[in-house]
C-alpha cells in the first residue's frame, strides 16, 4: 500500500488540463481536498510551466497487472494497487528518507473487529519506512487514530498521512512509534 499524504477529489476542475483559465477555476472552486490555499497556489503556479505538449496521462486502468478492482472500505467497488506487481524500485519512492534512516520499530493498535485495519496501517508505514513490530488488539481504543512517537517528524509525518490526532505522550514500551486505529478510522 503506498503513502498519500495529499489528495484532491477528482471532479470537473485540474490544475493540468485547459487554457489560463481553467486552471484559475481549479485554484479557486470549492473541491473536497486536504490541500490548503497555498498548496492549492504552488500547484496552480508549477502547473502554468506545463504544456499540454510536454504533458502526457497515464491511466493505470490499462495496466491491469498494476489494479486490481476490489471492495473499497466504504463498500463501493474500486480500484486498488496490486503491491507483489509493482516493483520495488516504485515502491521505494513512497519511503521516507528521514523515517527510514531513523530504525522506528512500530507498534499498531487495533480496536476489536477492526483487524483489517490494523494490517492496511502496518503495511502503509512499512512502505514508509517503519518497522513493524508488533500488531495487537486493544480492548480500549477510544480514539479514531491517534499516533505517538518519540521523534517528532516521523509522529507529524503520520499524523499528515492518516488525519490522525497528534499526542505528546511516548509510546508504550521500546517503540518508537505507536499508533492506534478506532473503529471510526477512515482506513
Amino acid at each position: 500500500m503506498f503513502p498519500v499524504e495529499a489528495w484532491i477529489a477528482d471532479d470537473e476542475v485540474s490544475f493540468f488540463e485547459g487554457d489560463f483559465f481553467d486552471r484559475l477555476v481549479a485554484l479557486v472552486s470549492p473541491v473536497a481536498s486536504n490541500l490548503t490555499l497555498g498548496d492549492k497556489l504552488r500547484i496552480f503556479l508549477y502547473s502554468l510551466k506545463i504544456t499540454n505538449e510536454n504533458y502526457s496521462e497515464i491511466d493505470l486502468k490499462d495496466y491491469p497487472n498494476y489494479l486490481v478492482i476490489a471492495r473499497l472500505l466504504d463498500g463501493e467497488s474500486g480500484y486498488v494497487v496490486n503491491p507483489e506487481a509493482m516493483p520495488a524500485r516504485l515502491i521505494g519512492l513512497y519511503s521516507d528518507p528521514r523515517i527510514l534512516t531513523s530504525n522506528v520499530t512500530s507498534l499498531v493498535v487495533y480496536s476489536p473487529g477492526t483487524k483489517g485495519k490494523g494490517r492496511h496501517l502496518s503495511t502503509i508505514i512499512e512502505t514508509l519506512g517503519t518497522k513493524v513490530a508488533l500488531l495487537e488488539s486493544g480492548d480500549e481504543v477510544n480514539v479514531d487514530c491517534e499516533v505517538r512517537s518519540i521523534n517528532s517528524y516521523v509522529r507529524k509525518k503520520m499524523a499528515r498521512v492518516f488525519n490522525c490526532k497528534e499526542s505528546k505522550n511516548l509510546p508504550r514500551g521500546n517503540f518508537g512509534l505507536e499508533i492506534a486505529v478506532g473503529e471510526k478510522s477512515f482506513l
